[in-house]
């Protein structure tokens, strides 16, 4: 479909989170845009090469940039 990403969003209470196993398989199979963790944390940060974590806000921040 045009016009629309894929994101995988994923909350989590411990503030540095391991990427599960399940997580990754589907990334894989589904290949979305972008891949979230959502943190309590002050800033965001790469949890992988294709994986952010962060707050709320920041990943606010990052789907509105996908708009752009």
């Amino acid at each position: 479909m045009t016009g629309f990403r894929t994101v995988f969003i994923e909350f989590k209470y411990n503030p540095a989170p391991k990427v599960g196993r399940g997580f990754r398989i589907l990334k894989e199979d589904v290949r979305p845009d972008s891949c979230w963790y959502v943190v309590p944390s002050q800033s965001a940060y790469p949890l992988d090469s294709d994986i952010q974590a962060g707050p709320p806000q920041a990943l606010i921040k990052a789907l509105g940039n996908m708009r752009s």
